[in-house]
Order: C-alpha cells, then structure tokens, then sequence
C-alpha cells in the first residue's frame, strides 16, 4: 500500500484524536502525549465497522487498522479499546466477536486473522446495510464523543434504518470512512455523511 495514503491516514487520525481525563496516572507514565497528570489525548475507543463484502481486501484493511493502531499508541500510550463489528451478513444486528484490548499496538497479521474469520467470498455480493451502530451487547459499543468510528465499505451505497440514520449524523465528526473500489483503488473521506435510510435489498 502507498506509503503517502497511510501518513494521511495517520494526519486523519491526529485531526480526529480527543482530550479527556484518565484515572490512576503515575508520574513515571509521563511521557509524550500526555497534556497533564491526568489529561490524554487520544480514543477512549476505537469503533470498527467492517462491510462483509471485503475478502479480497483483508491485507490492506489490515494495513490500515494497524497503521491507525502503532499510531494511536505513539502518540497517547493509552491502552484503549477496539470494538471490530461488521456488517451485510446479518439484516438485524452487526456480528461482533469481542472487544481488544492488549499493552500494545495490534500487528497486521494479528488483524488479518481476526477479519478473516469474518470477510468470506460467499458475502462478496453482500449489501452495506447497517442496521445499527450498537446492538446493545456488551461486544458492541455506540462510538461516544471520545472515540473514533472508522467504517470499512465495499463502495458508497451504505444504506441504514430511517430511525438509525440520525445516529451517523451525531457521530460525523468523529468518523472515517474507506471506501474500496473494484479497480483496486482505496478512497478515504473524514466526516462522510451519505448513509441512505432504506431497506437490505434481497441477494
């Protein structure tokens, strides 16, 4: 993958990165990023949608989560959590296999592994329905104001619910979406709000 796409993946994340207070601070934690004893600025959480539709991408999505992953930690050294979901194999909830939350940054095997038990070609003709940012279980999570959403997709016609559509309104500020074209090229766009309220079309 482009080196020059991943550092603006990188000055993407450093826009979207938030200042909020920790508990339990030690003074020999004092290290870069830090604002004061017990202020950070980084994620609370790091929110992962995944459209299923993506097999054939799993390495440069992996690339990706892991570029956004070593980056996060040099700069906050918080130890934040991930909450991977995905999304277009099930029209009722998203598909969420736990929460992450490791000493260090996620190497992109590691992610290859996880997405691969999830992105199989028999979802290639999946649709980018989201029925929900949060299923209201404990492996999913509704992206709060110090978190980031980061969205996965196989192209831009995402569709959600009516009644969950005002929900990727409240958290375009805090967003970022990729979108994977067939020829092979990859499109990022910061606070993207074209999600479409409608139904999963049948496949």
């Amino acid at each position: 993958m482009d080196n020059k796409f991943l550092k603006a993946v990188s000055a993407q994340v450093r826009k979207q990165m938030k200042t909020f207070d920790i508990d339990g601070c030690r003074p020999s934690r004092k290290i870069e990023g830090f604002l004061g004893d017990d202020e950070i600025r980084g994620f609370k959480a790091v929110c992962i949608y995944v459209h299923v539709a993506l097999h054939d991408r799993i390495e440069e999505i992996s690339t990706i989560l892991s570029t956004i992953d070593a980056f996060v930690f040099r700069q906050a050294h918080y130890n934040h959590l991930r909450y991977l979901m995905f999304f277009g194999a099930d029209t009722a909830s998203l598909v969420a296999p736990g929460p992450s939350n490791v000493h260090q940054a996620i190497a992109q095997k590691k992610w290859e592994g996880s997405l691969g038990l999830q992105l199989k070609p028999e979802y290639a003709d999946a649709q980018a329905f989201i029925p929900c940012l949060h299923n209201g279980l404990p492996y999913t999570r509704f992206p709060d104001r110090h978190d980031l959403a980061l969205f996965f997709c196989k192209g831009k016609d995402v569709v959600t619910t009516e009644e969950q559509q005002k929900r990727f309104g409240s958290i375009r500020r805090q967003s970022l979406w990729f979108f994977f074209g067939e020829d092979g090229t990859i499109e990022m766009e910061a606070g993207w709000n074209g999600v479409a309220a409608g139904a999963p079309h049948a496949r």
